[in-house]
């Protein structure tokens, strides 16, 4: 029994440091979402509708706004326990999105970084 107990910790506990996490907005990610968003069509309702609330905005002069969206996925890779270190890997992507004053959409950029 103890060593049914020990394993199920040691399970455990490598599962959690091995796992990732994810901050920001996820959804940028998504393909399908980001080509339905079309320069010159869609509006900040629709890019709303398909990534929720930016999480910066920038006003232009004009009346032009700049929105970005952004996520982090973290994903531990190494842990030494005798150092008690964990390396870890991030990848992040980047959207941001254009609009003239009317709310159309005029420009869209991606980015991606691996650190």
């Amino acid at each position: 029994m103890k060593k049914i107990i020990a394993s199920v910790l040691v399970a455990a506990a490598a599962s959690l440091t091995l796992g990732g996490c994810v901050t920001g907005n996820a959804s940028i990610t998504d393909e399908q979402k980001v080509s339905s968003i079309q320069i010159g069509k869609s509006t900040m309702q629709d890019v709303e509708r398909a990534f929720g609330k930016p999480g910066d905005v920038e006003l232009q002069q004009g009346g032009e706004q700049v929105w970005t969206y952004q996520t982090v996925k973290t994903n531990a890779v190494a842990f030494i326990p005798i150092a008690n270190m964990m390396g870890k890997s991030e990848e992040e992507h980047n959207l941001t999105v254009r609009f003239n004053k009317k709310g159309v959409v005029t420009a869209m950029g991606r980015g991606q970084h691996n650190m």
